[in-house]
């Protein structure tokens, strides 16, 4: 059987839903090239989420394969105050840093995913900025076990 990527991906998505409702911008997969040279089209319609599934890692163990899938969650804002702003919030926008948050208490330690472990939450940092945009990146890894 195996994993299904898209199903991991959209797990995520639909997981981070309510925060549309918070004022989130735009929540989407996102599989172009990341880097600094991206940062703007990331931020095209901020604040922003983007979700994507980075890889699994499979280890047999007699007739059981342990999938370990790692999911890549981006979360992006701009702030026309400059870069601090986009990261800290201001009385406009609560910036990116407590986006990040809502994400972490949505997604860290929940179960996303019929039949995976709970989320775990690997690590969170600064992944791209400049002077007025910030993009951070929070790591997650879901497990399950699929006999053979």
């Amino acid at each position: 059987m195996g994993i299904q990527i898209k199903s991991i991906e959209d797990a995520f998505v639909q997981a981070l839903t309510p925060l549309v409702d918070q004022g989130l911008r735009t929540l989407d997969s996102y599989a172009e090239h990341l880097g600094v040279d991206d940062l703007r089209k990331m931020v095209s319609r901020v604040p922003a989420i983007y979700v994507v599934w980075s890889g699994s890692s499979i280890e047999t163990i007699n007739q059981v394969d342990q999938y370990a899938s790692r999911v890549l969650v981006f979360v992006c804002d701009v702030n026309l105050r400059g870069q601090s702003a986009a990261r800290r919030g201001d009385a406009v926008s609560p910036g990116a840093y407590a986006w990040m948050d809502k994400c972490r208490a949505l997604l860290h330690r929940k179960h996303i995913l019929q039949g995976w472990s709970p989320a775990r939450c690997q690590s969170e940092n600064i992944l791209a900025a400049d002077s007025s945009a910030v993009v951070l990146q929070a790591i997650y890894e879901i497990m399950t076990r699929v006999s053979t």
